[in-house]
């Protein structure tokens, strides 16, 4: 008899031990690690670049572009680190689709390029989840990287022709004289990453990076 309660007993306990597993299992799917980043709206804001700016870790500002000659493209904004400007960012947004374009600024002539601040590799990994933030859909802010650091050091280099008039061993300056391109669609996202290695260097530095979710509205230009 004292079994047949004891059982009785058990019964509930059971059940709602139940419950609680089905309803934890619920919570640890619905965590928002596991949840995908929001997309921002598009055309970006200044808002929206300097929250992805301070997310990503990047020590840069960003401010609305202005031309003296009162033309600017619209949705254009500059890039700064410290006093420096390194580059211009873009975007647009079509029935739904979006995209995202940064040019670094190289400079030719007596100017090398770490002056004019072409990223190099140590800071590629804060500005790809930089990118990542903005254009967002994706499953976290790692993911495209953990792509591209598994993937870039098999990616082809190409020889680069150098500018017109260029003379080795007397000509003063830089140019890009190697060349590469990293392409992969991630979560319906096409990233379009161009990486160049200046004459006399052995290192790499972004140059520019461009980042659509639809290839027929946003395609590349034919090379």
């Amino acid at each position: 008899m004292n079994v047949f309660l004891c059982l009785r007993c058990n019964k509930p306990s059971v059940a709602l031990l139940s419950i609680f597993v089905a309803l934890l299992a619920c919570f640890t799917a619905c965590t928002p690690k596991n949840q995908a980043l929001s997309i921002p709206e598009f055309p970006l804001s200044q808002a929206s670049i300097a929250n992805a700016l301070q997310e990503s870790g990047l020590p840069w500002a960003v401010k609305e572009s202005y031309s003296p000659q009162g033309f600017t493209p619209p949705n254009t904004f500059t890039l700064y680190m410290d006093d420096l400007q390194i580059g211009f960012l873009s975007s647009a947004g079509v029935d739904g689709e979006r995209a995202v374009f940064i040019s670094f600024l190289a400079y030719f002539g007596e100017s090398p390029y770490i002056i004019a601040y072409n990223p190099p590799r140590e800071d590629w990994e804060e500005i790809i989840i930089f990118l990542t933030l903005l254009c967002g859909g994706f499953d976290n802010k790692h993911q495209v990287f953990d792509y591209f650091n598994s993937e870039i050091d098999t990616v082809t280099r190409h020889l680069i022709a150098p500018p017109p008039g260029w003379i080795p061993g007397l000509s003063t300056g830089h140019y890009f004289e190697e060349g590469t391109i990293w392409e992969r669609v991630i979560n319906n996202t096409y990233f379009h990453i161009t990486i160049g290695r200046p004459v006399g260097s052995q290192n790499e530095y972004f140059r520019a990076i461009r980042v659509f979710s639809d290839s027929d509205i946003f395609g590349l230009p034919e090379q």
